[in-house]
């Protein structure tokens, strides 16, 4: 890995100066450790500060999964319930009227999941972070209009976490902003990590810009307030890897000491698709088109696509700020970057630094462990073709196989198999979980390709059982 930091430096600073973005910090997480950190560019203008590790930046919307992780914390010691209207928390909400008479009233997890039929209002919500407790009550006093009704269709949404926000504190009995750093942040090493921009030391903090008529514009910098709970924490480079590797060690799941402040089950519940997956995106690396899939968790994006495999990601932007994460669970490998400019879309080098990881063959997605019940089901695999008779273990196989194709069918595919492959040498196993696997058949004059899927019974019998010739 450390033989890539120069590369990876060399992509973040060409992004930041083509995209005229003041400064920039980025920080690469592995094994729980922050192992690389780099600081680009200028902090402050007019104090002549330039950006380090421990420079503060403005996360904006990177906030909302922690928002999510406080929600589960809270359901997680019962004193919560996902599926409670919002209503019954926010006793102000009680009062909005819902947009058609057979709209089911929003429920927490309709917030979190932003299916609350809330409208997508990122410039009107970014500069309402220091709006007082009393304004937010008068809001919500005076009524909402919503886009749609409820449970119909994603649609990202500030205001849904800034309801949290008070969801979180009626629940907890506590300020919202109080509760997040006393039992998430502090836990996992954040300490100075804050939602009050002003108890940073000026020095200390990157401050936030817009380029306008040639020149920098610094930007207002909001208190803390209603909408903290959407955007508002202030964090540097060197704490925020530990949020990285605190959400990178709920995988895989494990026995174990779960040593929290939030569950490893609860951290992956988070990334789940708990909305409607959204339409594709489409990115080029070396002339070729990647297609990624994506869905909204709870305050994060889950996607798939066939070059980086799963990751986990969410960006942040702010008047003056702009920053991102990217996760993959199964490499264990965490990017983020934090700039001072106006929504700047550090997604860009965050993507390429993965990809640039990849290539190099450091983003490597290691394969499932083989199970006991895979082992024991090649065992069988191998006893069944050696015999030519898929019925040689009657024991293992499950009650469909023989009746989705007969055995004599079944028997006559594996003397086709056996005559033109010969003795079978070895098997190769290649799973996809506990219960299901790829494999290769390795014989005297070639091979074949297969895939099994067993049963879920405390006995697992093999419910799939598919042959392919790939050389021979």
């Amino acid at each position: 890995m450390t033989t890539m930091f120069p590369t990876l430096d060399a992509i973040y600073e060409r992004y930041r100066k083509a995209e005229n973005i003041p400064g920039l910090v980025y920080g690469v997480v592995q094994k729980g450790e922050l192992v690389h950190v780099k600081g680009l560019g200028v902090a402050s203008a007019e104090l002549g500060t330039s950006v380090q590790p421990e420079t503060f930046f403005r996360i904006a919307s990177m906030t909302k999964v922690v928002t999510a992780l406080a929600v589960l914390l809270l359901r997680d010691r019962g004193v919560l319930t996902l599926e409670a209207p919002v209503a019954s928390l926010v006793p102000g909400f009680a009062k909005v009227r819902l947009p058609t008479a057979d709209s089911r009233p929003p429920t927490v997890r309709d917030l979190l999941s932003h299916t609350g039929g809330l409208v997508t209002d990122d410039p009107w919500g970014d500069r309402l972070l220091g709006m007082p407790a009393a304004d937010f009550d008068r809001l919500l006093a005076e009524g909402l209009e919503f886009s749609r009704a409820p449970q119909i269709d994603f649609e990202y949404a500030n205001l849904g976490y800034a309801l949290l926000g008070r969801v979180i504190e009626a629940a907890a009995g506590e300020p919202y902003s109080g509760f997040v750093r006393r039992e998430i942040l502090q836990p996992i090493g954040m300490p100075r990590s804050t939602f009050e921009v002003g108890e940073i030391p000026p020095a200390q903090l990157a401050m936030g810009y817009r380029w306008f008529d040639n020149r920098w514009t610094p930007q207002r910098l909001e208190p803390d307030g209603a909408f903290g709970a959407m955007g508002g924490i202030t964090t540097n480079a060197v704490e925020y890897a530990r949020f990285i590797a605190f959400m990178l060690d709920a995988w895989p799941a494990r026995d174990g000491e779960d040593g929290g402040p939030v569950a490893r089950a609860s951290r992956r519940e988070v990334v789940l698709a708990h909305s409607a997956p959204r339409a594709p995106s489409f990115r080029q690396h070396q002339g070729r088109t990647i297609a990624a899939a994506s869905a909204y968790g709870y305050g994060i994006v889950n996607t798939m696509e066939p070059e980086l495999g799963r990751t986990i990601h969410h960006r942040g932007g702010l008047p003056g700020y702009g920053s991102h994460f990217l996760l993959s669970p199964e490499t264990g490998i965490g990017l983020f970057s934090f700039g001072n400019r106006t929504y700047a879309a550090t997604n860009e080098p965050n993507v390429e630094a993965a990809q640039a990881l990849k290539d190099a063959g450091l983003w490597a997605i290691p394969q499932p462990p083989v199970s006991r019940h895979i082992a024991q089901a090649m065992e069988t695999v191998a006893k069944i073709y050696r015999a030519g008779r898929v019925e040689e273990t009657p024991s293992t196989l499950a009650l469909n196989l023989l009746l989705d194709r007969g055995a004599e069918e079944r028997d006559r595919e594996l003397a086709d198999i056996a005559a033109r492959l010969g003795a079978l040498t070895r098997i190769e196993p290649e799973p996809i979980n506990a219960l299901h696997t790829r494999f290769l058949l390795i014989c005297a004059r070639g091979r074949a390709c297969g895939e099994l899927i067993l049963t879920g019974e405390a006995t697992p019998k093999i419910q799939t059982l598919n042959f392919e010739i790939v050389a021979g």
